[in-house]
């Protein structure tokens, strides 16, 4: 759960960082991994929540993410 009062700003950065992780640390091999793939779920619910406040707060600048 996200704190209510983050702003936009903090929110796309937030997006970042998440995608960044991802991108690092995961490979196509973790796909088949249960253990691994249960995290990328995790993460992926993560970015989705981020990016909803992020659309409230912003709703055109989230297509340049």
């Amino acid at each position: 759960m996200l704190p209510k009062n983050l702003s936009a700003k903090e929110l796309e950065e937030l997006l970042i960082a998440i995608d960044g992780y991802f991108v690092l640390n995961y490979s196509n091999k973790a796909l088949f991994d249960p253990l691994q793939l249960k995290e990328i779920e995790g993460f992926l619910d993560l970015r989705h929540e981020v990016l909803t406040k992020y659309q409230a707060l912003s709703p055109h600048k989230y297509l340049s993410i």
